[in-house]
């Protein structure tokens, strides 16, 4: 849809060994308002969620 947010989550090796999303990057820069580039996107988002997670996880099994 034009003028679209799209947030690209997967990661991917090209056939020349290059990092790569889900999306035509190419494609979607032309429609999309907003795209999240791979790699250079979520990479940090994911981590710190993941991070949080642990955390939390850890203070469950502690109040048991």
């Amino acid at each position: 849809k034009e003028g679209a947010t799209v947030i690209d989550v997967g990661i991917n090796v090209d056939e020349e060994g290059n990092l790569c999303g889900d999306v035509d990057f190419d494609t979607m820069k032309t429609v999309a308002d907003k795209l999240t580039p791979v790699p250079g996107g979520l990479g940090l988002v994911t981590t710190a969620v993941l991070a949080q997670h642990l955390v939390r996880a850890y203070q469950l099994l502690e109040e048991k």
